[in-house]
């Protein structure tokens, strides 16, 4: 599992080096990528992902990199227990055509 914080570049410039816990490196880009926005419950995140994979299977298209979430509104360790139910995550997968992949 990775955790990304987005920084300025100036920010990374003035950091502590890497440790063996951590890395700075830039996220790479990438061609094409499926996304859907979940506004709701913290409990309900499994039925928004399966539903954004499943868009993915149906429209011709295939994974082709990690899962990245954005927390958006939500800081884990800085929430009101009753804002649980009041979340904003982007849920991105990167995709390719399946078409792509046939020999």
């Amino acid at each position: 599992m990775e955790l990304a914080v987005p920084v300025g570049k100036a920010a990374v410039r003035g950091s502590t080096p890497p440790t063996a816990h951590m890395a700075v490196r830039e996220l790479p880009g990438v061609e094409t990528m499926a996304t859907v926005i979940h506004k709701g419950d913290l409990w309900d995140v499994g039925q928004t992902i399966t539903s954004l994979y499943t868009w993915i299977g149906a429209n011709g298209f295939m994974s082709s990199g990690p899962y990245r979430e954005l927390h958006i509104f939500w800081r884990e360790l800085d929430i009101e227990p009753s804002a649980i139910c009041d979340i904003v995550l982007e849920m991105q997968v990167p995709v390719s055509r399946l078409d792509s992949h046939v020999a």
